[in-house]
C-alpha cells in the first residue's frame, strides 16, 4: 500500500468499472445463474412475473457498506498521516 500513488489507483477504478471484482461481482454472477434456473422452472401461473438476477442478490443491511476503493483510499490516508505528510484537501 505504501507504494500505490492515485495513478495506480485511478486505474484499478478505471479497471473496475469495465471489469468488475470482487465478492459483490462473484454475488452479481451468481444470481445470474440462479436467475436463469429458476426462470426456466418457473410455473407463470403462481408466478406471472419473471425472475430477474436481483432477486438473488443478498439484501442490502441499514449499514452502508464502503467500497473497495473508498477503504482504499482510507488506508493510503492513514498511511500518509502516520508519515507525517498531509494529503492535499479538496475545494
Amino acid at each position: 500500500m505504501q507504494r500505490t500513488d492515485s495513478l495506480e489507483l485511478s486505474e484499478w477504478m478505471a479497471y473496475y468499472e469495465l471489469e468488475p471484482f470482487g465478492y459483490y461481482a462473484d454475488f452479481q454472477k451468481h444470481a445470474m445463474v440462479a436467475s436463469v434456473i429458476a426462470e426456466v422452472n418457473r410455473n407463470p401461473k403462481k408466478k406471472p412475473t419473471p425472475y430477474e438476477a436481483k432477486d438473488f442478490m443478498p439484501k442490502e443491511t441499514a449499514v452502508e457498506e464502503k467500497s473497495v476503493f473508498q477503504k482504499l483510499k482510507d488506508h493510503i490516508k492513514r498511511l500518509s498521516n502516520v508519515n507525517g505528510s498531509e494529503t492535499p484537501s479538496k475545494a
